[in-house]
């Protein structure tokens, strides 16, 4: 971080002890609660449920000097635990050889069904197409139950009720979330691109269109924009 306000926070979670009630829960530090950040015009708060931002009612819309741009972080959850190296202890190690399989499969089935889709545009053989109809349905239908699956898991950290209960493992997962997107935030908004909303694993930005080139598939274009983005991706691995 480069702003005192968020090095602070920083500094303060390393320092604070997080404490698990009699239900198996979480319980939110006071102070946590209690805090906001603000980053330009937007004001953020923070807590296990995971980053929002606060702003009231509003309408904004793209002009000719800006342009609004949803990002959010592929499979943020499931990246950290991989990341990391983050495994409930009744698994042990042998769990991230298992989850990162079942990640593998679902970018699998993801990249095959674009596969399909650019396919389809060019089939004329009835037989063919059909064929390929029923390839996409089963790469959609694999796509959505490991997405399920992988996400599934962080939630499962927190019910005491599941072998892949560890709530320090929630804790590490959702806070590495939050901190990771305020760097992004923050390097945008000191660029000079607005964030005007954020939420869990994403951000919307309000760019000057001098900043943005647009989009090649769901990558940006070489610009101001997609340089913080890139370099962000490149810092956290995310």
């Amino acid at each position: 971080f480069e702003t005192p306000e968020l090095q602070s926070v920083l500094d303060r979670l390393r320092d604070t002890d997080f404490t698990i009630t009699d239900e198996g829960k979480v319980d939110m530090p006071k102070w946590l609660a209690e805090t906001s950040v603000t980053i330009g015009d937007t004001t953020y708060t923070m807590g296990i449920g995971g980053l929002h931002s606060t702003e009231a009612n509003r309408a904004l819309q793209t002009n000719d000097t800006h342009v609004l741009v949803d990002a959010d972080v592929a499979s943020q959850y499931p990246a950290i635990i991989l990341l990391l190296g983050l495994y409930p202890k009744a698994l042990g190690p042998h769990f991230l050889e298992v989850y990162r399989e079942i990640k593998a499969e679902r970018l699998k089935a993801k990249k095959r069904s674009k596969e399909i889709k650019d396919e389809l545009k060019k089939v004329n053989d009835p037989d063919r197409k059909k064929a390929l109809e029923a390839e996409l349905e089963s790469c959609k239908v694999k796509d959505k139950g490991f997405k399920i699956a992988l996400n599934g898991v962080y939630g499962k950290l927190g019910s005491r009720h599941s072998i892949l209960y560890a709530p320090h493992l929630l804790i590490s997962v959702t806070l590495t979330g939050q901190l990771t997107l305020l760097m992004l935030i923050e390097r945008a908004e000191r660029a000079g691109i607005k964030v005007v909303s954020g939420n869990t694993d994403g951000v919307m930005f309000y760019c000057p269109r001098e900043h943005f080139a647009g989009l090649d598939g769901d990558r940006l274009k070489p610009s101001l924009l997609a340089d913080i983005c890139e370099q962000w991706e490149r810092d956290t691995t995310l």
